[in-house]
């Protein structure tokens, strides 16, 4: 079994699973990627921008009361269920409910601050 160790008896330091690192195919492919990332920013404000055309802090604001409202949901269930020694299924069925509600709101609420960090959605001016 050959032993793989790195070291100064490596034939060429510059290979990357047998193959050079070419300056110009690296270069190539950064370009590559700036590119796409351009036309992926480019069609998240195009298609968002239709089904948002204004975003205000209000609008931002309101969203993160709708989680607040789910997270205190989620957790006065838990409570509860933490106070009934023989709850049933039902429980348990409203907790996981709360539970989803809640972390589905609050995966929005990120994918709408990624999208505002990445600059796909543009802010009212005015808010």
């Amino acid at each position: 079994m050959k032993k793989y160790v790195a070291g100064s008896s490596d034939a060429n330091r510059s290979a990357f699973w047998g193959r050079e690192l070419d300056p110009k195919e690296l270069q190539a492919q950064r370009q590559f990627m700036e590119k796409l990332e351009m036309a992926v920013a480019v069609a998240n404000r195009e298609v968002i921008h239709q089904l948002i055309p204004n975003l205000s802090t209000a609008t931002f604001q309101q969203l993160a009361v709708m989680v607040a409202r789910f997270r205190a949901s989620y957790l006065e269930a838990a409570i509860k269920l933490s106070a009934t020694p023989n709850a049933g299924n039902a429980a348990f069925d409203d907790l996981k409910h709360k539970r989803e509600m809640y972390e589905e709101s609050r995966s929005a609420f990120e994918a709408l601050e990624r999208a505002i960090e990445r600059g796909y959605v543009e802010m009212d001016k005015k808010a």
